[in-house]
């Protein structure tokens, strides 16, 4: 359970960003590095559409309030390395579908419930 959340782009695709759940990090969608692929490029690519939720469709979070809530969602989960230290190419590994990317916790599967 949690709640998924969604850019929609002026063509009118809607891309997948990531999932809020309890007592979690805020896990992105790292849809394969289509979109983006590290912080500078995510910040870019926000701004390209209209960031809505699946609680509530019709309401479009302000990118600040969106990115803030991201941000701190459980802030502490999945920010420091794994006690193994495992590390590629800069990138932390945190278990079988998560990487920290930036800071950022992201999902290396492109498959949310």
């Amino acid at each position: 359970m949690g709640t998924n959340f969604y850019l929609t782009l002026l063509n009118g695709n809607r891309v997948h960003l990531g999932k809020r759940s309890r007592g979690w990090s805020f896990l992105w969608n790292g849809n394969n590095g289509v979109w983006w692929h590290n912080l500078a490029t995510l910040q870019a690519f926000l701004l390209t559409g209209a960031i809505s939720d699946d609680d509530d469709e019709d309401f479009v979070w302000n990118l600040n309030d969106f990115t803030n809530m991201a941000m701190n969602w459980h802030p502490n989960i999945y920010q420091t390395p794994p006690p193994d230290g495992s590390v590629v190419r800069g990138i932390i590994v945190c278990g079988a579908d998560d990487l920290i990317i930036n800071g950022l916790r992201v999902s290396q599967s492109t498959d949310f419930s």
